[in-house]
């Protein structure tokens, strides 16, 4: 934390175990430093960790044959919220958004054997309220804060690209988190990566299914490719095979192939029907060789939204596979 609240908590100056995919408070509360935010009114015993700024180390041993890759990077799925990445004492990345991915080329920093990766996130209400300050005009915002870490009606949660619920709710205390919250990896890669497949359905019935499926590429150079897409059924047995041959340039590249399945097993939401999936299954193999998989598991259906003339204005009614349905949810408060 910083220096203010070290002086406060000694215990969190320290280096702790932490948990990734995971978030500070969390592993505050595990190691014992501040209690459970959820009993009585310890909320406000945990506030000072949302005003404080964090790191995270760790060490990672690279061989000599990741590094005569041509492509080595490190992908974080998940950054909370703003960021400064290093990489053996030398800047890596900077981050300032929760909800994305950043992939970062690391390979000009890495060297064989030991590496230092570190993290160190800022506090996201410090870090927004100069700017807040500086507005000539009121901005609209949430909720005001019960424990006095923002002024009234200059609200962080509207402006810092991070989980509102954060900063507090109607359901839920205020735990302005920090953390990596999602999974950190390291990638390394010749002529092309898979960066993702999705399954477009163009037409779906109880005869036949017409689907697209859309793969992303990118590939370091140009090149060809051949595709191959194995689907499977709920059971697990193949159904289909479909391939294609494509040249990929530089840069971002889509491969779209054209899939159709003869009387497939729909999926229903619950209490209309079952809930049958089928699995899509895409391998990618370049000139020299190399291949590499990835996998969507998807349920097969035709969704509109139905809007007719009625006497009131307009109808508004969700419909699956051609049946009405009456959509229903609940607004549930977590549960500790």
């Amino acid at each position: 934390p910083g220096q203010e609240q070290a002086r406060t908590y000694p215990k969190a100056a320290a280096w702790l175990p932490a948990q990734v995919p995971g978030a500070v408070q969390t592993d505050l509360i595990a190691a014992k430093i501040v209690p459970d935010p959820f009993y009585r009114d310890n909320e406000g015993k945990i506030q000072w960790a949302g005003l404080s700024d964090w790191q995270y180390q760790t060490r990672f041993n690279v061989d000599a044959a990741t590094l005569k890759r041509e492509h080595v990077e490190l992908v974080f799925d998940g950054l909370d919220t703003f960021a400064e990445v290093t990489l053996n004492g030398k800047p890596l990345l900077s981050a300032d958004n929760m909800f994305r991915q950043w992939r970062v080329d690391a390979k000009p920093l890495l060297k064989r054997g030991d590496n230092v990766l570190e993290v160190k996130l800022f506090s996201p209400i410090k870090k927004i309220q100069p700017w807040l300050a500086k507005q000539p005009y009121a901005l609209p915002g949430a909720y005001d804060s019960a424990f006095g870490d923002e002024p009234e009606s200059r609200h962080s949660s509207t402006y810092v690209r991070k989980a509102p619920y954060n900063f507090g709710w109607d359901w839920g205390p205020r735990m302005v988190n920090a953390g990596i919250w999602k999974d950190v990896r390291m990638e390394a890669w010749d002529a092309v990566r898979v960066d993702g497949l999705h399954i477009a359905q163009q037409r779906v019935d109880a005869d036949s299914a017409q689907l697209q499926a859309q793969l992303e590429l990118q590939a370091g150079r140009s090149g060809p490719v051949q595709v191959t897409l194995d689907v499977l059924g709920p059971d697990g047995q193949k159904v289909g095979q479909f391939t294609q041959q494509a040249v990929v340039d530089p840069g971002q590249n889509r491969i779209d192939l054209p899939v159709r399945i003869a009387k497939p097993k729909r999926w229903f939401p619950a209490g209309y029907g079952a809930q049958d999936r089928y699995t899509f299954v895409a391998s990618v193999r370049d000139a020299d060789g190399d291949s590499q998989q990835i996998k969507r598991v998807t349920g097969l259906r035709s969704v509109e939204l139905r809007r007719e003339k009625d006497k009131y204005g307009k109808s508004m009614e969700i419909v699956i596979n051609g049946i009405p349905i009456f959509a229903k949810g609940a607004n549930l408060i977590p549960l500790d």
